[in-house]
């Protein structure tokens, strides 16, 4: 399996796992550049394609999520991480994430495969066509029942949800199917239609549009694609202190209780959800007033708010902040 990682880890910064279409690797090298200068990113040729070893056999959605699922183990361990897909990758990673939600913190879907693509081409285009149309027809439904290097079948299916995971869709703007003559119109509407069946993979779905993109949105605009991938992974690190810290930082939270200064010596103020963020991403910057910085505060309050009401049905008092950074609410609620 070839695998390639690069950039270095980002404080607060979830893993990004890029996984490519119908090709390999290779469209992908330049866009997995820009995005490891701000964090660590990792790619894969899957069975089949590039790098990678030929599959033993016909593939489905079951045995290539298993490759995935080693893939994540080996760059990831038991990290969640966000899922960037283009095309077809984005079709096995919708069908991925609702079976593996603690692998996955978030979703960028770059003009994924519909999840209906099988009806969507034979009940668009009909058999009886012999033009260029019907030609296109054979070719694609032929690559669907598994004529692919990676032997992978297509099979249509309802999406399901993956939770509230942030997840952000972005389809092309330049109708590259409507020069297939006659059926281009409608293949476009199948497309789109596509792209909103896969917003229910979760409550925080976004679709956009990439207006100068065609089918390669991440090699035409990858600043589209740039923007999409650090609101994910800035809404995904939000949401990673559901989870109780680790028990250094645990301690360290439930300190600040009784003695509100940080490492760096300065004042917090016990309860304040911009110091709660602190001690979840472990930092304390003097300043938090730029941009990114109010977004992340405004997600860490919502988190402190939310899970305090439904552990204790109360609002959150002076301390709870820091109490549920230390994964004690549960315990308070429960004594």
């Amino acid at each position: 399996m070839k695998v390639s990682c690069s950039g270095e880890p980002a404080a607060g910064r979830p893993l990004v796992v890029l996984l490519h279409g119908g090709d390999d690797l290779t469209t992908m090298t330049a866009f997995q550049e820009t995005l490891s200068a701000d964090g660590r990113v990792c790619s894969y040729d899957r069975l089949g394609a590039g790098g990678s070893d030929q599959p033993e056999g016909p593939q489905d959605y079951d045995s290539v999520g298993e490759t995935l699922t080693g893939v994540l183990d080996q760059v990831a361990g038991d990290e969640p991480v966000v899922l960037v897909r283009h095309s077809m990758g984005g079709l096995i990673a919708g069908r991925y994430a609702p079976d593996h939600q603690d692998r996955g913190a978030g979703l960028v879907l770059l003009d994924s495969t519909s999840p209906t693509a099988v009806a969507d081409v034979s009940d668009r285009i009909p058999e009886s066509d012999t033009g260029p149309a019907g030609e296109l027809r054979a070719q694609t439904l032929a690559i669907f029942a598994g004529e692919n290097p990676e032997l992978l079948v297509f099979t249509d299916g309802e999406v399901t949800s993956a939770g509230d995971i942030p997840v952000r869709l972005i389809q092309h703007g330049q109708q590259y199917l409507g020069e297939v003559p006659e059926y281009g119109e409608g293949l476009e509407e199948d497309w789109t239609a596509g792209q909103h069946k896969w917003l229910a993979l979760s409550e925080d779905s976004e679709l956009s549009t990439a207006e100068n993109s065609g089918h390669y949105i991440h090699v035409d605009e990858p600043d589209v694609a740039v923007a999409a991938i650090d609101e994910v992974t800035t809404r995904a690190a939000g949401r990673r202190p559901s989870s109780p810290l680790p028990r250094d930082r645990a301690d360290l939270a439930l300190a600040q209780v009784q003695n509100p200064v940080g490492p760096g010596g300065q004042r917090l103020v016990v309860g304040d959800d911009d110091d709660a963020l602190a001690l979840l991403v472990g930092e304390f910057p003097e300043e938090r007033d730029d941009a990114l910085g109010r977004l992340l505060v405004e997600i860490a309050g919502g988190l402190v708010r939310a899970q305090h009401v439904d552990v204790t049905g109360e609002r959150p008092g002076d301390g709870d902040a820091l109490l549920l950074t230390a994964g004690q609410l549960q315990h308070v609620a429960a004594g």
